[in-house]
């Protein structure tokens, strides 16, 4: 019988699969999780602490994981941003996770939208759609609401998950936002240190730990 677990959010999910949570807490018996009614759930699995049989899907230990190089294999991250400061600190802490080199960046939406429907200067381009797109809403040419709204409503794009990275605390942005169906929205924390360890628990948990939407060969 599976224990009656709370639901949570995306945003809940980041924050509980942090790299600073997994940094400081997975040598004290977090070593697995427990996927149960669609939602992942951490769960100490110390002997005696959990008896229940469980219906559960073993991942890799996250220390490993924040430990090792990503795989080759790993699909790209899109990073829209048009502050170069800000670019080149987000480009730090995906290297701190070993994904820096994973990264595609655009300096604004037309040249994101170029990159994802692959034309203009991005008409060559191969391979897979990116892993997730981590996305400024403040932008010269198209803002981010408007590459969201495009990628959301377009059926091969619409299951790329959608990170707003923005400084905006503006309510309006925020709902208006959640209502075009970004996945997660995170404020750039004005403190360096907060936003290199923002960024790096972004990067973990969408490009290695996320489970993507399998990919619709006919919508392609």
């Amino acid at each position: 019988m599976r224990p009656n677990l709370p639901k949570t959010t995306f945003v809940n999910v980041v924050i509980s699969f942090s790299y600073h949570f997994v940094k400081n807490y997975a040598k004290r018996g977090l070593s697995k999780f427990v996927r149960a009614r669609g939602t992942s759930y951490a769960a100490h699995l110390r002997p005696g602490i959990i008896s229940q049989s469980l219906d559960y899907q073993p991942l890799p230990t996250l220390t490993n994981l924040i430990a090792m190089p990503a795989p080759a294999t790993i699909k790209r991250i899109l990073l829209v941003e048009d502050s170069q400061h800000d670019a080149e600190l987000t480009m730090v802490a995906l290297e701190e996770c070993h994904l820096a080199n994973h990264v595609d960046l655009v300096h604004d939406g037309a040249e994101a939208l170029d990159y994802l429907y692959r034309r203009g200067a991005f008409a060559n381009r191969t391979g897979d759609n990116p892993i997730v797109v981590l996305l400024d809403l403040k932008m010269p040419k198209v803002d981010g609401l408007e590459v969201l709204r495009q990628m959301k409503s377009d059926a091969a794009l619409k299951h790329i998950p959608v990170v707003m990275l923005t400084s905006s605390r503006e309510e309006r942005d925020l709902v208006r936002s959640y209502e075009l169906g970004v996945n997660a929205y995170v404020v750039k924390p004005v403190d360096f240190q907060q936003f290199i360890e923002s960024v790096k628990q972004l990067g973990c948990f969408w490009a290695i730990i996320n489970e993507p939407a399998p990919v619709d060969s006919s919508s392609a």
